[in-house]
């Protein structure tokens, strides 16, 4: 049972976001730190929880990305009903911004 959800989380994360802006990116991981030293970002731990506690279930992928000039976490979540979902997050102040 977890080795099918393990494939269908997986497979989520191979499809990239509907409707991003050309603009819109994740960071990789020398972008990541040097935002992260120009800004004060919302520690990841803090966001996960806030996500854990909101749906339940487990995060299996956190990106930092930037998204119409802001930076937010995308959080990939599997809920105990095995139901994937992708959560928005400020990564300046905390709040959650969307949900896919």
């Amino acid at each position: 049972m977890f080795a099918a959800r393990l494939l269908v989380v997986l497979g989520t994360l191979a499809v990239p976001l509907a409707g991003a802006a050309a603009d819109d990116h994740c960071l990789s991981r020398a972008e990541q730190r040097s935002k992260i030293s120009e800004h004060k970002l919302v520690r990841l731990s803090k966001a996960m929880k806030e996500v854990k506690v909101r749906i339940g279930g487990d995060v299996v992928g956190a990106r930092l990305c930037e998204q119409g000039g802001e930076l937010v976490y995308v959080l990939t979540v599997l809920a105990h009903d095995g139901r994937v979902a992708r959560e928005t997050i400020d990564a300046v102040n905390g709040v959650l911004v969307g949900e896919h």
